[in-house]
């Protein structure tokens, strides 16, 4: 200690820190966990009990059914996709069976080609909150653009139907928002609550490993300040060397802790067996389905990282001209979409354009939690501009 130039307390503190560090750095490694006495992907049957143990990489067994999930689920406990691709997946699901449209067209003054949602009807039954909540909010044409993006560039809704009929697309639904516009607080909002929703109602994953990746992050921030100061401080003889030291580790630690793992529980590793498997079917096992059915998945390949492969596959098992038949749910009047190929380009697009705009951001004026409704939400579009034929 006194070769440190320190006293008795300053080493006690600096023990404590590195003690707290190093709780933290373990406790970010804490391997995931499965269930040992079943197969892959399956859980052990209601009532009797199973050893549960370190996961173990590998590849989990083909799925041929979405499982009891949501897309954007699925790509939350597989991939942890971010919450702009929760959104999208959810969006194009919804799409798929029936809920909504997706346009792309040329919007005046505009150099890249605009996506249009337009809602076809109301949510069902079927629906879960966040898919209700998305639809609620797409009832009412604008409500899902922020203000700021709406000033900046109001909808034309004459010019958007003027541009369908000129292709030959018959009357849709009403347009309800323009995918580089959407609130950001939407993904925001869908991202926390699907999180919440894996950690707390499916238990999917460890309550405590959010605090200690926010531990983390803080040891990161805080130890690397802490050792610009104690180096300084160094420097010019005020402060032992020993701060330099707590505090780098302090900080390493921290940034080690990104590597982690997600702190699955036995039911979260079930769940994420699942998802991958059913994108291997997506990916690989896809080649003897029903084509019909195959293609009503676009919002499970779009939250499980796969659309291309997906295309792939129903470009191979489909012939030409199927996907007007088989994606009534998707129009364009910028490029053909005679392949699935083109309707992978289309949600490629899709992706690199949501929220895309710097005036999507809607901060100043965010959407309440996903709990608490959006329906009602009010509009920015002047109402001659919300109805199709005004």
């Amino acid at each position: 200690m006194y070769y440190a130039g320190i006293s008795g307390g300053e080493f006690l503190a600096g023990i404590v820190i590195l003690v707290l560090s190093t709780v933290v750095f373990v406790a970010a490694f804490w391997p995931n966990r499965q269930y040992k006495d079943v197969e892959r992907g399956m859980s052990p049957k209601p009532g009797k009990r199973s050893r549960i143990g370190r996961y173990r990489d590998g590849t989990p067994p083909v799925v041929a059914e979405p499982p009891s999930m949501t897309p954007a689920e699925a790509g939350f406990v597989a991939l942890d996709c971010g919450p702009s691709d929760m959104t999208l997946a959810t969006i194009v699901d919804l799409a798929a069976r029936g809920y909504l449209y997706i346009v792309e067209y040329q919007e005046l003054a505009i150099p890249r080609s605009t996506i249009v949602v337009v809602v076809r009807k109301r949510p069902g039954p079927e629906c879960d909150e966040v898919e209700r909540e998305l639809l609620n909010l797409f009832q009412t044409p604008g409500a899902a653009e922020a203000s700021a993006f709406v000033s900046a560039r109001p909808f034309d809704a004459r010019y958007f139907r003027s541009q369908l009929l000129g292709t030959g697309v018959a009357k849709l639904g009403a347009p309800t928002a323009r995918a580089s516009g959407l609130r950001r607080s939407i993904s925001q909002r869908l991202g926390a609550f699907v999180f919440r929703r894996a950690v707390e109602d499916h238990e999917w994953f460890d309550r405590w490993h959010e605090a200690v990746v926010s531990a983390g992050a803080l040891m990161l921030v805080g130890g690397a300040v802490a050792w610009v100061v104690a180096a300084i401080g160094w420097f010019a003889g005020y402060i032992s060397h020993f701060w330099m030291i707590v505090f780098g580790i302090a900080a390493l630690a921290g940034a080690a802790t990104f590597a982690g793992t997600e702190g699955r529980s036995a039911d979260g590793s079930v769940a994420h067996d699942q998802a991958l498997g059913f994108r291997r079917f997506l990916v690989e096992g896809s080649q003897n389905a029903d084509p019909r059915r195959l293609s009503r998945y676009a919002g499970w390949a779009v939250a499980l990282d796969c659309v291309d492969e997906w295309a792939r596959s129903l470009d191979g098992l489909t012939e030409k001209g199927a996907v007007e038949e088989m994606a009534p749910w998707l129009t364009s009047t910028e490029r053909n979409l005679a392949a699935w190929s083109d309707v992978a380009d289309v949600i490629r697009h899709l992706r690199a354009r949501i929220h895309a705009e710097d005036s999507s951001d809607d901060s100043s004026d965010p959407l309440p939690p996903l709990r608490a409704g959006w329906n009602g939400t009010p509009s920015s579009w002047p109402e001659d501009k919300a109805r199709p034929g005004g």
